[in-house]
Order: structure tokens, then C-alpha cells, then sequence
């Protein structure tokens, strides 16, 4: 089997452990502060978006009667600026796609006033979650770009790792964490099947079949389930006595950006982050993030926003 069923956000430790997500998403699609798309004003939001010529088919996002631009009375947490969800004003309760347009579109009586490419990032982030929606990991057209995110991951995670434990003076051990971090992306947040997973994973850390054993005869099932139980066996591998995943993620927003903390465990969130730093809208540490992915990102990213 290739597939499982996909992640969402409540399988996700790290949204059920602040529950108030749900409170502050819910009043935010009640408010009534929305941008009208058969105003004529909404033409400048149109004209800024054809004129960056990213992607032809982000007009489609844009204008489709399921995305839905607007200004909640107090600003969204940065890793839900735009989110899908259940329209709760709607009486068939179909998906929609929310963009808070707080910090990429301003208003007065002369029209509407866009940052480009803040706006272009949110639309690329909005169609990826909403295609993780209905299709799940379908999201990835194929096994090149998957590979591609599990190279971008295992290094942002091993980067953490390394910065929080010094493992890489440790003969074996970065190649080790590299692994382990290639296979918790694709068997904990991708859910693919194990075997497709440990074969990239070893091509990734450029292990042989009898190394791979050795990191992964200890492995238990449900290792890979969730970031905790992730960062546990992290913990016990490298033999770091003070890991938590409080630590783990305060260093993973300190140094790639707040509105990253769910790429840790969803997959449209790491997405997203990966297609920001491409696009240049310096929303989160683009800076830190290209120096670490590097080719990787740029190749993922390309070819993410290509499908669309």
C-alpha cells in the first residue's frame, strides 16, 4: 500500500496541545470584515496578481468563490494566515479556503493596496492546503518531489539537532539524524508506505542496506507518530539528556520563523514554508532556511508551485 490516511491538524500533537486554536479559527470565519470579489476595487487585487506572472492558475485561487479574503478583528497566529476549514455560514458546510489579508492588503477610499508577494505566497500556501484537503499526500505530484521534501526536512530537523547537541562531531551521527528525520517526514508526516520511505530516507543519508539496519532494528511502530514520540526517540538515539519538544520547537521557530512550528508535523505547513522562501516574501527566515535547503528548496519549491 503507498498511501495511508492522511494527517490533519487533529493528529497533530503540537495544535491539540493549545486547544484555543479552535475558539480563535472559529471567531475569525464569523467575522464580517471581507473583501467583496464583484466590487470594482477588487480589480487592483487582480492587476497586482496577474502582474507578478508566477503561476497563470493562481487567478483561478484568487477569483474561486471558495477562497475567501479577509480582516479578522485581531490578526491570525502566523501559522494560520490562511487556513481551510468548514465554512460555519455556510448550510452545506463545504471547504473553504481563509486568507487573513492583514499584512498583505490594505484599504482606504482610493482602492485596495496589495503586497504582492505576501499575497502570491498565501494564495500558492491556500492551494496546497486545499488540495491536501480532498486528495492528501496527492498533494506531491510525484516520487522526485518527495524525495526532494525529505531532503529539505531531514536537514532543517538535523540542523536543529545539531545546533541544540553538537552531533556531527560524533562519527555517523548526522548521517544517522539524517535518516531518522528523512524517515519521520515521510512515514510520520507524509504517511507513505514503510518500505518506499526507508528507501529514500537511506539514498538521503547515502547509507548502504547494512547501515540502515543497524539505525533501524530498534525502531518501534509508533516512533514516527507524532513529534513527541519523534523527539523521544531523538532524545534516547543522541543520548541528549535535556531534549523536550518544548525545546525542540522554541529553537525550530527561533531560527526558521513562528509561522513555521507546524511544518514540525503537517505537511501543507511545511510546504508552505518551502514555497515562502522561494517566492521571496520574507514572511518567515527565508535567509536561514535557503542557506540550509539550499538547491533542495529551490528544486521542491519549482516544482510544487509548477503543478499548480
Amino acid at each position: 500500500m503507498e498511501q495511508q490516511k492522511h494527517k490533519t491538524y487533529a493528529d497533530c500533537y503540537l495544535y491539540n496541545k493549545y486547544p484555543k486554536y479552535n475558539s480563535i479559527l472559529y471567531e475569525a470565519m464569523m467575522c464580517d470584515d471581507f473583501i467583496d470579489k464583484g466590487e470594482k476595487n477588487f480589480n487592483d487585487i487582480v492587476y497586482e496578481i496577474k502582474r507578478t506572472r508566477i503561476n497563470d492558475h493562481l487567478m483561478q485561487v484568487l477569483n474561486s468563490p471558495k477562497t475567501i479574503l479577509f480582516f479578522p478583528p485581531t490578526r491570525l497566529p502566523k501559522p494560520f494566515v490562511t487556513f481551510v476549514a468548514k465554512d460555519p455560514r455556510s448550510k452545506t458546510k463545504e471547504l473553504k479556503l481563509f486568507i487573513d489579508c492583514t499584512n498583505c492588503i490594505s484599504k482606504d477610499k482610493g482602492g485596495y493596496y496589495v503586497n504582492d508577494s505576501r499575497l502570491v505566497s498565501y494564495l500558492v500556501a491556500g492551494y496546497f492546503n486545499m488540495k491536501y484537503a480532498v486528495q492528501g499526500i496527492g498533494v506531491l505530484p510525484n516520487g522526485s518531489i518527495r524525495e526532494y521534501a525529505a531532503i529539505c526536512f531531514s536537514s532543517l530537523f538535523t540542523y536543529i539537532i545539531d545546533y541544540l547537541a553538537k552531533i556531527s562531531i560524533v562519527d555517523g551521527a548526522k548521517d544517522k539524524c539524517i535518516y531518522l528525520a528523512a524517515r519521520y517526514f515521510l512515514d510520520g508526516i507524509c504517511r507513505i508506505d514503510d518500505t518506499r520511505s526507508k528507501e529514500i530516507a537511506r539514498h538521503i543519508a547515502g547509507i548502504t542496506e547494512i547501515k540502515e539496519t543497524t539505525y533501524s532494528f530498534h525502531l518501534k511502530p509508533d516512533d514516527f507518530e507524532d513529534i513527541r514520540s519523534f523527539t523521544k526517540l531523538i532524545k534516547e538515539t543522541f543520548k541528549i539528556k535535556n531534549l523536550t519538544v518544548d525545546i525542540l520547537v522554541e529553537k525550530w521557530m527561533y531560527l526558521f520563523g513562528p509561522g513555521t512550528v507546524f511544518a514540525l508535523e503537517y505537511l501543507p505547513a511545511f510546504i508552505s514554508m518551502m514555497t515562502d522562501a522561494y517566492i521571496g516574501a520574507f514572511i518567515n527566515n527565508q535567509k536561514t532556511i535557503e542557506k540550509i535547503c539550499s538547491k533542495s528548496m529551490v528544486k521542491f519549491a519549482k516544482d510544487m508551485i509548477d503543478s499548480i
